[in-house]
């Protein structure tokens, strides 16, 4: 994962730019590191490395120039157009969170609620792609059942917390719970 907590020097946006231009693993791409390339999109399509990029609809309007109110009004379109534009698969965060890839393949994540609207939730987020990209799991099925788990896990905080007792660390030590549901549903 590349751009939590990273801050918005001009240096440090310079040294995530040089990494994704060399680098040729795969990465999640989130926060700062999203804005490193704001306007900028054909140093990302140009990039070696595969890459989901996780913007929420702010950070995909800096990088994109597509308004906000566009990109609430429909985040399928938006997503869509933004991986078509990148060539890298987009992680749209928001209610719903929507997941495209270059090939014009999009998913809607069905679970989350309102309540996962707070501070370190991307966090939380990234890491759970990360985590099940690390198990060697393609990063766009990474991107998809990382949603998908992440928003079981915030369904579980808020069944047990109600909806405005949601935080990301009440959901980081519900994703182990919510990947049981999962596997109990498919056995």
């Amino acid at each position: 994962t590349v751009g939590p907590g990273l801050g918005t020097y001009y240096e440090t946006k310079e040294l995530v730019r040089r990494f994704i231009s060399e680098y040729n693993g795969r990465i999640v791409l989130d926060a700062a590191g999203i804005n490193a390339f704001e306007g900028d999109m054909e140093s990302l399509r140009s990039a070696p490395c595969e890459i989901v990029i996780t913007p929420h609809a702010g950070e995909l309007a800096k990088l994109t120039g597509i308004s906000i109110g566009d990109i609430i009004a429909d985040p399928f379109k938006a997503s869509q157009k933004a991986s078509e534009a990148t060539g890298k698969i987009v992680l749209l965060k928001g209610s719903p969170t929507v997941i495209s890839d270059p090939s014009g393949t999009t998913w809607i994540n069905s679970t989350g609620n309102e309540g996962m609207a707070t501070a370190g939730m991307g966090d939380v987020l990234t890491g759970t792609i990360s985590g099940l990209a690390a198990q060697k799991l393609d990063l766009y099925n990474a991107a998809i059942l990382g949603a998908y788990v992440h928003g079981l896990a915030g369904e579980i905080v808020s069944e047990k917390k109600g909806i405005h007792g949601v935080m990301a660390g009440d959901v980081l030590e519900s994703l182990p719970d919510a990947l049981l549901e999962i596997l109990n549903e498919n056995n």
